[in-house]
């Protein structure tokens, strides 16, 4: 099986290649990405970019440039819930855009004209991470909400607001991900490790210096695991 990594900044990626055995640099096409192998499972990991569209840009260079059977993006992201901790792990099981406001038109917030509200993990791979986690004692499994913009405590509020169910976090790629994925048929997971709890500190872009190197090793760590799982 072929594996697409995306990560959206050079920590994210550094700390995946540290914990993946012999990471290769290599470049296709003016693209630089790294691949490594583990158990059966090719592995291409790529720098994407913080942001919507250069996480969906990146979804369609591994497609079609590399063939991948499932894209998972993993990163850091900042927790929307007040009992939450920092370096908690938070697993999506769905993605939704936090920024999309189309309800003067009939739309439910968060939802594209003409596309479903939440974008849903594949069942099969939420049944692997739920099992490659199931010893990691500070993880959740929920919705995962993807704005262009640093979420702060006021704006962590208003947002939870527009949605009758809670999001666990909030990031800048995943739901950008999830939406390309699901046009262009293959399969995704969006991992995120809390480097910061805006929910519950209103200083969170303080939180977040300190934070997140540690939160970066974490989630490499769980997504090593995950591909182990793979088959």
């Amino acid at each position: 099986m072929r594996v697409g990594v995306l990560t959206p900044m050079a920590e994210e990626l550094e700390a995946v290649c540290r914990v993946f055995p012999n990471c290769e640099k290599k470049e296709k096409n003016g693209f630089v990405y790294y691949e490594t192998r583990l158990q059966t499972n090719e592995v291409i990991v790529f720098q994407c970019g913080v942001g919507k569209v250069n996480a969906a840009v990146a979804v369609s260079i591994l497609k079609y440039e590399f063939q991948v059977d499932i894209v998972i993006n993993s990163g850091c992201a900042g927790g929307a819930l007040p009992e939450q901790k920092v370096l908690d792990i938070v697993i999506g099981t769905e993605l939704v855009y936090t920024d999309v406001d189309i309800t003067p038109l009939g739309y439910k917030y968060g939802q594209i004209c003409d596309e479903p509200m939440y974008w849903k993990t594949d069942d099969k791979l939420m049944a692997v991470a739920r099992d490659a986690t199931k010893d990691v004692s500070n993880v959740c499994y929920g919705i995962i909400g993807t704005s262009d913009a640093f979420c702060t405590k006021p704006k962590i509020e208003e947002m939870q607001s527009k949605f009758e169910r809670k999001v666990a976090c909030t990031e800048m790629e995943g739901c950008g991900v999830a939406h390309a994925c699901t046009k262009l048929g293959i399969k995704f997971l969006v991992i995120r490790s809390l480097s910061d709890v805006p929910s519950a500190n209103a200083e969170n872009h303080i939180e977040y210096r300190v934070f997140v190197i540690q939160a970066v090793e974490n989630i490499a760590k769980v997504l090593f695991n995950i591909i182990s799982k793979l088959n």
